[in-house]
């Protein structure tokens, strides 16, 4: 289905795609073969940066561009880390 999706997708158009089911994840198979499909497409995955869940990071980049989701969750040190982050 993914797959179906990515071969659709218009060329000239930018895209990001972000799976958050860690079983997307957890099977080195799966995710290799994901992140294959998303770099011969030149698709960037969704980088996820979120306190306490470092099993939810997933930090390959797939092309040239990185896009990050930084999710707050009223963490103690959530302003630290914006204060700290890179201004783009």
């Amino acid at each position: 289905m993914v797959r179906d999706f990515v071969y659709k997708w218009s060329k000239e158009i930018p895209l990001v795609i972000e799976f958050r089911h860690t079983d997307r994840y957890n099977n080195p198979h799966v995710s290799e073969a994901f992140y294959q499909l998303l770099e011969a497409h030149t698709i960037s995955n969704i980088i996820v940066d979120t306190v306490g869940r470092r099993n939810i990071l997933h930090m390959q980049l797939t092309n040239s561009s990185a896009f990050i989701r930084f999710v707050s969750v009223t963490h103690s040190s959530d302003y630290q880390r914006l204060n700290d982050g890179v201004v783009v």
